[in-house]
């Protein structure tokens, strides 16, 4: 996926294990490697600021209003996965209604126990009472 600093880009997410529910957020591509608070580990990653506070703001590597501006960073297998363009977000959602049309428009239930993280693939406790392992 090729990126343009300044251009928005849009990251996926879902409500549901099913991936019938989209959510969709608005992000700008503000470089590889832009900001460094946001870097976890050594490797390189593509950084995006929400796009409220880059139209607010401008881009956090060039203003002092930082505690306000998120910044979401994404290693480079992630770009076209977890970050797409409008066009690639129009036709997962598209698929999203598909699915949901076959299955009856399922309907979100209340998560008990650990909460599965789709993009690291791993169980997160919601509270300490509740590590007790995938439901």
């Amino acid at each position: 996926m090729k990126l343009e600093i300044g251009r928005t880009y849009y990251i996926l997410t879902y409500a549901d294990s099913d991936f019938t529910m989209p959510g969709v957020e608005p992000v700008v591509y503000i470089g590889k490697n832009a900001y460094m608070r946001c870097l976890e580990d050594d490797r390189d990653t593509h950084q995006f600021q929400d796009a409220t506070t880059y139209v607010r703001f401008g881009p956090v590597t060039g203003t002092s209003e930082t505690e306000f501006c998120r910044v979401e960073a994404f290693a480079e297998e992630e770009l076209g996965v977890s970050v797409m363009s409008l066009e690639a977000i129009a036709e997962a959602i598209a698929k999203s209604l598909v699915k949901a049309e076959k299955l009856g428009e399922p309907v979100l239930s209340v998560s008990r126990g650990k909460w599965f993280t789709a993009s690291t693939k791993t169980w997160v406790p919601i509270s300490a009472e509740d590590n007790v392992g995938p439901p």
